[in-house]
């Protein structure tokens, strides 16, 4: 067998390979999940990772099923190595974040609008398949009658707040720059964005387009009139705004460090070598 100077046969390769995927999975089964089942194969008890949903009441998947996608796309799972007590309480149900309803859509996009968007956009096929799928969780306003491409669902305001600005401890508040960020997307003005419109925004963001369409977006963000022109008047809305947003952000994180130190300082009193009525 011939080999390449510094690399091994392509046979030992592969066996080391199989070795290493037996053993992982060897290792992975040794975790078992007693008194956990999947609720789609109803593997019981679950071995290896165990996948639980945090917005049903008591819903757990393995992985194989949680890798085929066997659960509602809106909801989240959180990844259990180590086997841990009953999750099911209906008490720790998480509030579904994303705002869509995939089933209000069509299940897979049509052949002749990702053949078309594909040119377009200069995404690939399985790019514009996963922006699908995230359009469709995050579309919610169905039926809309003004889609050209038929899809029926469509982005409004709200739930591109949702999914597109930074979010901490306060709600994000009204802001030009986030206004201004919709109205990017929204390339025909009439408060909502269909899926083409998503896909030509981000394909333009991404560069997909070239650094001079980005440069002409960016333009367009600054001249709120549209009159051509970039004033000083329109300058100074913007970083006024941006300011904002900075300014939010910091006050958050810095509620946040406080907290965590108040948390360390009681913690070292506790561990520490002073007795404890030094507390009090």
């Amino acid at each position: 067998m011939q080999t390449i100077a510094g690399q091994q046969p392509t046979g030992t390769a592969l066996t080391q390979l199989l070795y290493h995927i037996s053993e992982d999975r060897a290792r992975q089964d040794g975790y078992v999940h007693r008194g956990v089942g999947c609720n789609a194969c109803d593997m019981y008890p679950i071995h290896g990772v165990r996948w639980h949903c945090i917005n049903c009441a008591d819903y757990d998947l393995c992985s194989d099923c949680e890798a085929q996608g066997q659960h509602t796309k809106t909801h989240l799972f959180i990844k259990i190595n180590i086997p841990a007590p009953y999750l099911g309480s209906p008490r720790q149900m998480q509030p579904v974040i994303y705002p869509g309803e995939p089933g209000m859509l069509p299940r897979a996009l049509p052949q002749d609008l990702r053949r078309r968007l594909v040119e377009e956009t200069k995404f690939d096929p399985e790019e514009l398949n996963a922006l699908y799928d995230q359009f469709t969780c995050l579309a919610n306003v169905h039926p809309w009658e003004g889609d050209p491409n038929e899809l029926g669902a469509a982005i409004d305001a709200n739930s591109f707040n949702r999914a597109f600005l930074p979010s901490w401890i306060s709600p994000p508040k009204d802001n030009f720059v986030y206004r201004r960020y919709f109205t990017f997307f929204d390339s025909n003005d009439d408060g909502c964005i269909g899926f083409e419109e998503f896909v030509a925004g981000l394909s333009i963001q991404s560069l997909k387009q070239g650094y001079l369409r980005k440069l002409q977006a960016v333009f367009n963000g600054y001249d709120e009139d549209g009159d051509g022109y970039i004033s000083r008047k329109d300058c100074l809305h913007m970083f006024r705004s941006h300011f904002i947003i900075k300014l939010q952000i910091t006050r958050d994180h810095l509620m946040l460090e406080e907290e965590e130190l108040h948390l360390l300082l009681e913690r070292n009193r506790i561990d520490g070598s002073q007795p404890l009525n030094s507390i009090f």
